[in-house]
């Protein structure tokens, strides 16, 4: 898109929300574009009352505009609720939807330089992200080893939320070497990487009763991608240990922060990550040949 282009969209942008806010309420922010204040001043139509969401998506856009952004059309009210849900993935607090409460739901970038795409979106709870403010995930990840509280957060909530940022700062850079612990049940709407994907379907296999059946036969499948000797002994290692690392946590995620489990992964995965990919790449042009993934990816949109 032409930077002419960008500029009037940007401008329309500016208008439209500034005619909304004065519609429905909001208070007048002197820190917006001018455009935005212009608009919010000539208003002379109707007055309504927002919805819970529709106000956190006015606020978005707002937020947008100011750093020079416009939220994804893929964005909506809609779209705030259903990737809300009811609790924050990093602190397992309860969201209030409600008065005025650290525990009431922020939505915001993980990747504070990234784009306002779905992807790049995340609810957490007012205090979570009071503490991550404009950090970057490397920061993040640096504060996670730690292991003392900072800024009102746990390491466990650090090394959350780093867990959360990994998929989209490795969509961005382009980095496929790194392999992080997956440490919440990623969302559907944020990009996972393959380590974590595999991480996510080890922990279901062996932690959810549904699989009784078939979970040998699973397991024996990903064993076979060990190339040597030393990573099916690490395989079987992993396996030894991640049904009492189940039962000790009280959130299951939270397994893959145990140093002896995720070393265990760790030795076996970068054995045998080319066969697993192989098996997953398979599996999945077999169920998804009819969809386009260049429009999904082209929507995640997270060039920084």
């Amino acid at each position: 898109m032409l930077d002419a282009d960008r500029g009037e969209l940007f401008l329309r942008e500016c208008r439209t929300l500034g005619a909304l806010c004065a519609q429905y309420g909001f208070r007048r922010d002197a820190k917006v574009p001018p455009e935005l204040l212009a608009a919010f001043d000539t208003y002379r139509g109707p007055k309504s009352k927002p919805r819970y969401f529709f106000t956190k998506w006015v606020g978005l856009r707002i937020n947008a505009v100011k750093r020079g952004f416009i939220v994804d059309s893929s964005v909506t009210p809609t779209t705030l609720r259903e990737i809300t849900g009811t609790h924050c993935p990093v602190s397992h607090a309860e969201f209030v939807f409600k008065g005025q409460s650290p525990a009431n739901p922020s939505l915001d970038r993980l990747l504070n330089d990234g784009t306002y795409a779905l992807a790049n979106l995340a609810a957490l709870t007012q205090r979570v992200n009071r503490a991550k403010s404009d950090k970057s995930f490397e920061e993040i990840v640096e504060i996670a080893q730690w292991d003392e509280t900072v800024d009102g957060l746990l390491p466990k909530e650090w090394a959350r939320l780093a867990s959360l940022v990994y998929g989209g700062w490795c969509a961005a850079t382009g980095e496929q070497q790194l392999v992080f612990p997956l440490a919440v049940v990623p969302p559907r709407h944020l990009f996972t990487p393959t380590a974590q994907m595999v991480q996510l379907m080890l922990m279901r296999w062996c932690g959810d009763d549904g699989y009784d059946q078939t979970r040998h036969q699973l397991l024996a499948h990903f064993r076979a991608c060990a190339a040597s000797l030393h990573a099916k002994q690490s395989f079987d290692r992993m396996v030894k240990l991640i049904f009492p690392a189940i039962q000790s946590e009280q959130h299951i995620a939270d397994i893959w922060l145990q140093p002896t489990l995720f070393e265990a992964f760790l030795e076996w995965y970068r054995d045998s990550h080319e066969q697993v990919e192989a098996i997953l790449g398979a599996t999945h042009r077999r169920l998804h040949a009819s969809i386009d993934e260049s429009k999904i990816v082209a929507a995640w949109d997270l060039e920084v």
